[in-house]
């Protein structure tokens, strides 16, 4: 069954069509992968307060604690109110932009989703209200459709780090950011694609002018800021369609701007996987020693914490007295069995063939 949904701006037109989150720790969320390929065109702030939706709702159904300024309470009619002060979408040194924040939330309050296969067409509205008081605080209702297909994840989904996508100052770096989190293979859009993805069909006829402008701002944003980026490589047209060639890679130097390590740790590695090799008792120190291999082996292998528990258990059988130096070289071995010639560090798995 072919399904199709899309993140649409309402209008008196008729709108075309196209195109969810999911747990883990403090600052990752999930999104579903047809909302990762939604098209719409979303200003930085309006991407930033969906992230914070994203963040309250995956926290909601996982029963997890809220963070910072974030909290869900309840109204007169028992509806679930989102809110938050807004120092949470703005970056250090941005001023509290009242016409902003209200742009924003009047641009959320008119978009909505579609959902259609062979048998209905559906549409959902975002949201139900929003509310900015002017001393700080955020509020937003969702409507209950959009609240249950935010953590739908029957098509997929995407990981990434929201505390990251929050840091970037354009949402064309924030969706390149959402498609390549986490993704080690080569990838092709069409550029035709991307320009509607990122609601930019009447802009860029000339496709230079989109990779210069788009793709290529949003590589050197990500290269600056995220722990994801990527190299690109446009292809001869096929036809009149012309696309491009992503290879999506890890910047080593990012993951050292972190501050403290239990930030590196909370922002580099899934919590399942922190949660494993705390407890076979590696120290923080001890992760943070060897964090590139740790991110290197969830970023290359299918499961990374079965691999890890298989060494494990292999060692305990052997009698191994150094098990974490066991499990650490049984890691090695595993992602030499990917392709990987010999492990040094993250930067040099990128792939090749890409041109910067």
């Amino acid at each position: 069954m072919k399904e199709k949904a899309t993140i649409q701006q309402a209008s008196k037109k008729t709108a075309p069509n196209k195109n969810n989150i999911s747990p883990l720790p403090t600052k990752e969320i999930i999104q579903t992968y047809r909302l990762t390929l939604a098209r719409g065109k979303f200003t930085v702030h309006e991407r930033r307060i969906y992230y914070k939706i994203l963040e309250a709702v995956q926290s909601m159904y996982l029963g997890q604690k809220l963070k910072g300024t974030l909290k869900i309470k309840s109204d007169l009619f028992n509806d679930q109110v989102i809110a938050f002060n807004v120092n949470e979408i703005l970056l250090p040194g941005e001023n509290q932009h009242h016409s902003r924040i209200k742009e924003a939330l009047t641009s959320l309050l008119k978009k909505y989703i579609t959902y259609e296969d062979e048998t209905q067409w559906l549409g959902i509205n975002l949201l139900q209200w929003a509310r900015y008081n002017k001393g700080g605080e955020i509020e937003i209702v969702l409507t209950k459709m959009f609240r249950e297909a935010l953590v739908k994840f029957t098509g997929g989904y995407r990981k990434f780090y929201v505390h990251v996508a929050m840091k970037l100052t354009s949402p064309y770096p924030m969706r390149f950011y959402e498609l390549f989190s986490n993704q080690a293979g080569v990838m092709e859009y069409k550029i035709s694609d991307l320009k509607k993805m990122f609601g930019l069909e009447k802009k860029y006829s000339d496709p230079k002018d989109f990779i210069r402008r788009v793709v290529k701002y949003s590589k050197e944003q990500l290269d600056e800021h995220a722990i994801y980026s990527f190299d690109y490589k446009a292809l001869p047209p096929r036809g009149t369609k012309k696309s491009i060639r992503f290879y999506p890679y890890v910047v080593k130097e990012n993951i050292y701007k972190l501050q403290d390590e239990m930030e590196l740790l909370d922002s580099a590695l899934s919590p399942l996987t922190l949660k494993t090799l705390t407890k076979i008792e590696f120290t923080t120190a001890e992760i943070t020693k060897n964090i590139l291999l740790f991110i290197n082996a969830e970023f290359h292998l299918s499961d990374v914490v079965a691999h890890i528990v298989t060494i494990h258990d292999r060692g305990e059988a052997k009698q191994i007295k150094n098990k974490k130096g066991y499990i650490i070289n049984g890691l090695k071995k595993e992602l030499q069995k990917t392709g990987i010639e010999r492990f040094k560090d993250l930067h040099d798995f990128k792939p090749t063939g890409a041109t910067n």
